[in-house]
């Protein structure tokens, strides 16, 4: 939220509207739509009612029913963003450039729900683990009104979220809330290509370091260690294959070097935005 109030200038950058979305990309999503909007409804109608039944009752007075019911604060108009507002955008087509400054504080209003509500989630589990295992502890931090007083934590964090986290905002295309309103509109070629690379190295590492540690716990046959080194070997050189394969740019740069001649294409520049530029 912070960047569309104190960086206007910075928001129309980022979150520019200089296209239109071809009709053939919206399609019509109004059955889906209306059963996300469906969904919301009656889940509202049957949360509202055990919200009612908790703050009524004699349950209140216990730590966690405090936090459950705060956090059925916070879910009632997260159902509201996620189900009911989604089905009425999906249904019309309406996408963020209809309404920049409204999609945008609604997303940065779900990024709070959001984050407050998996924090109070944390918070439920952290109190019950306490009163089963350290009820004199938990009695010091969450007895009597002091529950109240620890979910100033969910919501100081929600409300973090709210300013200075980049908001998740609908999109019509794919009927669902993404980080970039653009997504599915605009040519990702470029960027999805980095993200594939950066998977792959990433994702062999990770495998590599899963297999370490487990043959630290488990008898295998020999082979799988001669297997485990070797895989460590080509795992550890396997970027500039990927480089090589999947980057275009790097590929002809290797080339020219090669043949000791000036690249005949350029790296991709992206955009202060993100979302167009030179392609590669």
């Amino acid at each position: 939220m912070e960047l569309m109030i104190f960086r206007p200038k910075d928001f129309a950058l980022h979150y520019s509207c200089n296209y239109t979305v071809p009709a053939s990309l919206l399609g019509d999503h109004r059955i889906l739509a209306s059963f996300y909007a469906l969904t919301a409804f009656l889940l509202i109608t049957i949360y509202v009612p055990c919200l009612h039944a908790i703050i009524k009752s004699d349950y209140i007075q216990q730590s966690c029913y405090k936090i459950m019911f705060f956090i059925g604060l916070l879910d009632i108009p997260g159902l509201v963003l996620s189900g009911i507002t989604s089905g009425i955008f999906g249904y019309f087509n309406l996408g963020f450039c209809n309404a920049p400054k409204l999609f945008y504080f609604l997303g940065c209003f779900a990024e709070f729900t959001w984050n407050a509500q998996t924090c109070s989630s944390i918070l439920l589990a952290i109190n019950r683990c306490m009163v089963m295992t350290t009820r004199n502890t938990a009695d010091n931090i969450f007895g009597g009104r002091k529950t109240w007083f620890t979910l100033i934590f969910p919501l100081m964090y929600g409300t973090f979220a709210f300013f200075f986290t980049q908001p998740v905002i609908f999109s019509p295309v794919l009927m669902t809330w993404l980080f970039n309103p653009h997504f599915g509109i605009q040519n990702d070629s470029y960027f999805n290509a980095v993200f594939y690379q950066v998977l792959l190295i990433c994702s062999s590492t990770t495998s590599l370091g899963i297999l370490y540690v487990v043959m630290q716990f488990i008898a295998f046959p020999t082979e799988v260690y001669f297997l485990a080194q070797f895989l460590w070997i080509t795992y550890t050189g396997i970027p500039p294959i990927i480089y090589l394969t999947m980057n275009k740019y790097i590929r002809m740069r290797v080339f020219s070097i090669i043949r000791k001649e000036s690249p005949s294409i350029s790296p991709f520049v992206p955009s202060t935005a993100g979302s167009t530029g030179t392609k590669i």
